[in-house]
């Protein structure tokens, strides 16, 4: 999952989209993967949003996260 959440950041063809939405997929599938998946966002992804200028976000990486926190 810790790669998962690494290859979010990809802005190729949407891929950090779609790495989101299995992210997602998995949070759905119980409590104790929801738990794991959040603690991996924790460090995996949220760390990618402390940047001085907010445009050095991949727009794939706000999208994917937006995705998510909307759907679970």
């Amino acid at each position: 999952m810790s790669i998962l959440a690494q290859l979010s950041q990809l802005k190729f063809f949407d891929f950090g989209v779609k790495s989101f939405n299995t992210l997602k997929d998995l949070m759905q599938s119980g409590r104790e993967m929801e738990e794991r998946v959040e603690e991996i966002i924790q460090n995996e992804v949220i760390k990618h949003f402390n940047v001085n200028d907010p445009e050095d976000i991949a727009i794939s990486l706000l999208k994917g996260f937006y995705n998510l926190i909307k759907d679970t």
